[in-house]
């Protein structure tokens, strides 16, 4: 209970201590503390917009791992039908095409996380 009440008490805080800590800047530095307030509400915006996509990239790459999981398994159970019938090939290619699709979407989520941090 005492630790809930610090956290509220802290969040109902800190915008008086952002706003003490704006105007201490202010003092020192003059109007160019506006624009540091600029760079930091921009750098927030760009990470929220950033981290929602990444969002979506991480449930596709999800998806994708787990139709290649699927496919995988798939030739496992049928392995001796696969061999019998010469269907290697085909079954290469598709486990070829839905891992490179997972390692793109694996190579988006870092360009985000890069953005993001």
């Amino acid at each position: 209970v005492v630790g809930y009440w610090e956290a509220l008490l802290g969040l109902c805080l800190q915008p008086l201590e952002m706003l003490a800590l704006v105007g201490t800047l202010y003092v020192f530095v003059g109007t160019a503390a506006f624009g540091g307030i600029g760079v930091v509400l921009v750098a927030m915006a760009t990470s929220l917009w950033a981290g929602s996509r990444m969002h979506r990239l991480a449930h596709l790459r999800a998806q994708l791992a787990t139709e290649h999981s699927q496919d995988v398994s798939q030739v496992l159970q049928a392995f001796k039908a696969v061999k019998v019938n010469g269907w290697e090939e085909q079954f290469v290619l598709r486990l070829s095409r839905a891992k490179n699709s997972e390692m793109q979407t694996w190579s988006r989520v870092g360009a985000w996380l890069a953005i993001v941090n």
